[in-house]
């Protein structure tokens, strides 16, 4: 299902954070507002060398990386989550972090645009948009191509709070679909000076391109094996089955009642420092 790069698009939308207060001005350009976050991003990372993210859903390596004087990281991700996830791709991917990455920087300074404000919780914030980024190549590709791009970025900690953006995945052998994704970063952490989004809701909206009568057939016949096999449990041990599997029960759930699936990505612990082997990034 879904036979696409999923688990690196996704992680795009994830890679965005940022440190202690910088003063917006209320006529930022979208240039001068990706500056901003970029500083942030390089001075919350000042006294990182490296650090590692758990999740429920996968694991990422991060380990800085000076290139024209600029920090970046280059980064291994190990993906443990859904089934759809590691089928989408290697459930092992080797690149560096994108939004601040000198290789496309400069482009998408160019192209970043002030979209103005949008209210959240009483608080006003800025809009980022971008009509296309691309992230950096990866090999044997021209890398992939994001459109629409639209941060909503909270000023203080200077990190996204939304993110959305369209792009165009292999769903199938030989067929294209309109793929839109939707991330809602929530519940920052302070971490050795890193903002850390510990919730991540994840949302797409499902059509009959991304997914077809054949895999939501399959998604209703694996929905109803799963049910069977809870019923056939004895009570303790489909209690905790319930508990294992409830998160994936309700998203097959929620593909074949409604257009959309939805994941929360949480945080499980940041290790900071720790001296990463040069054999987790070859």
């Amino acid at each position: 299902m879904m036979n696409n790069r999923l688990p690196l698009i996704v992680l795009t939308g994830l890679a965005l954070s940022a440190p202690p207060f910088i003063p917006a001005s209320p006529a930022m350009t979208g240039a001068e507002l990706l500056d901003t976050m970029r500083d942030a991003y390089e001075e919350q990372h000042e006294s990182i060398e490296d650090y590692t993210l758990v999740t429920d859903m996968y694991t990422t390596y991060y380990r800085k990386k000076i290139v024209d004087g600029r920090t970046t990281f280059e980064t291994r991700t190990e993906v443990h989550g859904p089934r759809e996830w590691k089928e989408a791709g290697d459930a092992v991917h080797v690149g560096h972090s994108d939004l601040f990455d000198p290789e496309i920087y400069d482009e998408l300074r160019r192209a970043a645009r002030y979209g103005g404000t949008e209210t959240r919780n009483g608080d006003s914030m800025p809009v980022l948009e971008i009509d296309e980024m691309r992230l950096p190549s990866e090999p044997d590709t021209d890398g992939q191509r994001l459109q629409n791009v639209r941060m909503l970025i909270e000023p203080g900690k200077w990190v996204a709070r939304e993110m959305s953006f369209d792009v165009d995945v292999d769903v199938r052998p030989g067929q294209t679909g309109a793929f839109s994704p939707e991330f809602h970063f929530d519940d920052y952490r302070n971490v050795e000076g890193m903002w850390i989004p510990y919730r991540t809701t994840l949302i797409i909206e499902i059509g009959d391109d991304l997914i077809g009568p054949e895999e939501r057939e399959q998604a209703r016949q694996q929905l109803a094996q799963m049910e069977r096999q809870l019923e056939q449990m004895p009570e303790e041990q489909r209690a905790m089955m319930e508990q294992m599997m409830g998160g994936r029960i309700d998203q097959i759930r929620g593909m074949l009642e409604g257009e959309r699936m939805e994941w929360v990505i949480n945080v499980r612990e940041v290790k900071v420092n720790t001296g990463l082997s040069d054999d987790l990034f070859e």
